[in-house]
């Protein structure tokens, strides 16, 4: 099931235009009943709610196995992070397909090329978004819940979020708006080089006829200039940092979280302070992989994400959460207000009985 929202939150940071929110949703086989809840499904870079395995496979899965309905979103930004040749055809259009470009590229992999030079940097723009790093999609994911809670007759006292990588860290920004929230190898804090590397001579790669290409992410953020409006300030980056305790509220909240002892990418030390934040304001069960717990199923590797089986880690993750959380109401039956105080700003979000929220930015 394809759903679209019109109206998403907006870019209260830097007031670029919104495009309609749009996200995939799968009910049980055997359709919604009395006992359904919710698992938001957050995708990490290079993964898509469309992609063959995400539609076909996991969203099913996991609507089945657990009596829920499984929704991924196509939150802000998803396009930015290039996963190859189909991702950038995907958001460039025929445009590239159409152009000489790719065939010169082509010609250039069959003289004996492998590598176009970084200078030649392809940039991809998928304007209005940009790399929000985290801020802007976990606004569209509760944008999500509200809608799917309207929509569908579910237990407010099911509500999962799963994330993994990007997607965990995306999730993790979320923690108060469910009962579980499972996440594998996240970001606990943006990274500059991802949100402006442009400014940092950082580069993706993919490969075009042939060619392996270095492609640049086009991006507002600067962290040189402190007078444009996309400066990347201090406040910027604190809204992001998953390692303060004030970001969290108390809550009943049951978290889920992976990390690799060796992840590079992602290093544990900065998912342990994560893990520190969280005391007192949810029940964590925090799992470090170490190698002696590699099995070729469930942990393949101690790279960043372990290569980890997505559907076998929502299994283990869910082995010890009770059936329904002791809470039905949701922050929209409360009425709640999340301030949260960053350096010299002020991010509120209001939520409403109507299933809406509302989102400020102060000063």
């Amino acid at each position: 099931m394809h759903f679209e929202i019109a109206s998403p939150p907006p870019d209260i940071e830097l007031g670029f235009p919104r495009k309609p929110l749009r996200y995939l949703a799968c009910a049980p086989p055997a359709g919604v009943g009395p006992d359904t809840g919710v698992i938001l499904f957050v995708c990490p870079w290079g993964m898509a709610p469309e992609d063959a395995y995400c539609h076909d496979v996991l969203l099913p899965r996991l609507a089945e196995r657990y009596d829920c309905v499984a929704a991924a979103p196509v939150y802000f930004g998803i396009g930015v992070k290039p996963g190859g040749g189909g991702t950038i055809r995907k958001y460039l259009g025929d445009a590239v397909a159409a152009l000489p470009f790719p065939e010169q590229l082509a010609a250039a992999a069959q003289a004996g090329m492998t590598e176009l030079p970084k200078e030649f940097a392809l940039s991809l723009s998928a304007f209005p978004e940009y790399q929000s790093f985290g801020f802007m999609p976990a606004l569209d994911c509760i944008a999500v819940l509200a809608d799917l809670l309207g929509r569908f007759p579910v237990r407010r006292d099911r509500l999962h979020c799963f994330g993994s990588s990007y997607g965990g860290y995306v999730a993790c920004l979320m923690l108060n708006s469910f009962h579980v929230l499972v996440e594998n190898s996240g970001f606990t804090a943006a990274q500059p080089m991802e949100m402006a590397n442009h400014e940092f001579d950082a580069y993706h790669w993919t490969r075009i006829g042939g060619l392996r290409v270095p492609i640049r992410e086009a991006s507002p953020w600067t962290f040189r200039d402190p007078a444009a409006r996309a400066f990347a300030g201090p406040a910027v980056m604190a809204i992001r940092d998953c390692s303060l305790p004030d970001h969290f509220a108390p809550s009943k909240s049951l978290v889920r979280s992976y990390h690799s002892t060796e992840d590079t990418l992602i290093p544990i030390a900065g998912k342990r302070k994560f893990w520190a934040a969280l005391d007192g304001k949810a029940a964590l069960r925090a799992t470090e992989i170490v190698p002696g717990m590699l099995d070729g199923k469930l942990f393949k590797t101690m790279t960043h994400g372990m290569d980890a089986s997505l559907i076998g880690l929502m299994a283990d993750a869910m082995a010890d959460v009770p059936f329904a959380g002791n809470d039905a109401a949701t922050d929209f039956e409360r009425g709640t207000m999340r301030e949260i105080v960053a350096e010299d700003r002020v991010y509120r979000v209001q939520y409403g009985p109507d299933l809406t929220i509302q989102v400020e930015l102060q000063p």
